[in-house]
């Protein structure tokens, strides 16, 4: 899990889901956010349990938002 700031002053954040879509040399990651709120835009990617190999989500549907795409320090 990752913290996300959601609010533009970035006054706040909370701890959010991600998928790893680059692991960096070095101590950085590339993330894309994941959220139960499943949407019907152009930029999301639906996700459900049947996609993973291993484990499984909280719940039965969520969305891989690719416009929600950030780096974050591994140790952080």
């Amino acid at each position: 899990m990752s913290s996300f700031l959601f609010l533009s002053d970035f006054t706040a954040s909370k701890k959010r889901r991600a998928i790893v879509i680059a692991d960096l040399k070095g101590e950085d990651l590339i993330l894309c956010q994941i959220t139960s709120a499943v949407r019907n835009d152009e930029y999301a990617v639906p996700l459900t349990n049947p996609d993973f190999e291993e484990g499984s989500f909280p719940t039965e549907k969520s969305s891989i938002h690719t416009n929600k795409v950030f780096t974050a320090d591994l140790y952080c």
